[in-house]
């Protein structure tokens, strides 16, 4: 199973291309949609992945949990391709309803988890690149880690935009212990 450490989000989308015939359920944990078409003149960067992996991967298996930076095309193309978009407020609200969704969902399907440690909030990302106030905490995550079926089977994994700076560790500690949390899980062992 490939579990892929990276920089930037740009390098989920050649891992997820290549897994794509397998037809797994993504979920996305991420502050941004990374669904433009275009960033800068550069049609493929850490902004634009899941805008062109809607090409291999049907928007109806894409789960974005935790957004809360977005604009009106990224929403538009969501919205026609049928992507399912938890936003940072609804798990806030009601982090049942979407524990409830993943449990149905993943329900003896193929799943890829990619995630952007920029889904935590801002105290917990204080090094990650383009961090987002109004994040999850890590309790609200191991919940919702969980809440995957056990009946489910992990086929990759990615964990992405993690930074160091000034020699702060904090960050890179919490995204071992979310990797530790998810591949500790049923549906990661095969």
């Amino acid at each position: 199973m490939p579990v892929m450490l990276g920089g930037e989000h740009t390098l989920s989308y050649y891992q997820l291309k290549a897994l794509a015939g397998e037809e797994p359920v993504v979920i996305h944990f991420d502050a941004h949609r990374d669904m433009k078409l275009e960033y800068e003149g550069l049609k493929i960067c850490h902004t634009t992945p899941f805008y062109h992996l809607l090409k291999y991967i049907s928007g109806k298996n894409l789960i974005q949990i935790g957004i809360r930076q977005t604009d009106k095309e990224e929403n538009e193309t969501a919205a026609k391709n049928g992507v399912t978009t938890f936003d940072a407020w609804q798990v806030h609200d009601d982090i049942g309803a979407v524990a409830d969704h993943l449990q149905k969902v993943t329900a003896n399907k193929k799943i890829y988890i990619s995630f952007d440690i920029d889904a935590y909030d801002l105290p917990y990302v204080s090094c990650t690149g383009t961090p987002e106030p109004f994040g999850l905490d890590p309790f609200q995550v191991l919940k919702l880690v969980k809440a995957i079926s056990p009946s489910a089977r992990l086929i990759g994994i990615d964990m992405v935009e993690v930074g160091l700076k000034n020699g702060d560790y904090r960050e890179g500690a919490l995204a071992t212990q979310t990797l530790y949390r998810i591949l500790s899980r049923k549906y990661a062992i095969p």
